[in-house]
């Protein structure tokens, strides 16, 4: 028999949750990680390493782990949930809350929301993204703008590419969704506090606030809107966008 098995790691709750989980599987097959490893066609490592608790295994680790195991449907779809939990935990969005798409309102709403449907998928690798959506409609370099919360889908083919890159495929799953994409983009937004929803957001990896982005933004909408508009108070000073005082974000 062999060295049993160092106790799973439940520092991050949700990671220890999948290892258990895997498991769990593995004794009810009957398995050594040797004989699914041979099933698989992962190293036992790998498979040791996923089912111990201390890292989050990617996607394909998981799927070919229960797979070897030989598991029902139901159990196959509950372990990609655990995988997604334990990669939106580990990645800090646990607790984060945003609208749901019925009660989208702003541009910088639409933005968190499409950032969390990303992070509760699992944070995708973006060629995967691309894979699922088609490359026609989602480049690369598209999809990490969006998800860094420097632009939004500019399109609303655009908007159902990157969904079914988050894997919501359905036109039913998709349809409000797109119907908020279509609502918010139809608007013109705030010349400032909306930029600052867009592109500040403190407290997490996407903390992104590129002050030459929000200048070119802010410029943009000098041109279209009239000089009345722009004069608005800032500081208790009115003055156009362009005198605007550098924004800092609060402490």
């Amino acid at each position: 028999m062999g060295r049993p098995e160092n106790p799973v790691d439940f520092t991050v709750s949700a990671r220890g949750e999948l290892a258990a989980l895997l498991r769990k599987h593995r004794q009810a097959a009957g398995l050594t990680y040797e004989q699914l490893a041979a099933r698989t066609g992962l190293s036992s490592a790998t498979l040791k390493r996923a089912a111990a608790g201390k890292r989050t295994p990617s996607e394909t680790v998981v799927m070919k782990f229960v797979g070897g195991c030989d598991v029902s449907k139901s159990d196959v779809l509950a372990s990609r949930i655990g995988w997604a939990r334990a990669r939106l935990e580990e990645r800090g969005f646990s607790d984060h809350r945003v609208p749901t798409p019925g009660l989208i309102a702003s541009r910088g709403e639409l933005s968190r929301a499409i950032v969390d449907l990303y992070e509760r998928a699992g944070a995708p690798p973006l060629r995967l993204m691309q894979e699922r959506a088609g490359a026609e409609w989602l480049a690369i370099s598209s999809a990490h703008r969006i998800i860094n919360r420097q632009a939004l889908p500019r399109t609303r083919e655009q908007m159902a590419a990157f969904l079914r890159g988050c894997g919501i495929r359905s036109s039913r799953a998709q349809k409000d969704w797109l119907n908020a994409w279509a609502r918010t983009m139809s608007t013109t937004p705030a010349p400032l506090a909306e930029l600052e929803s867009v592109y500040w957001r403190p407290g997490s990896q996407h903390a992104v606030f590129r002050e030459e982005q929000r200048r070119r933004q802010l410029r943009r909408l000098e041109r279209n809107l009239s000089p009345q508009s722009l004069s608005i108070v800032i500081d208790g000073r009115p003055g156009p966008v362009s005198d605007r005082p550098t924004y800092a974000p609060p402490a």
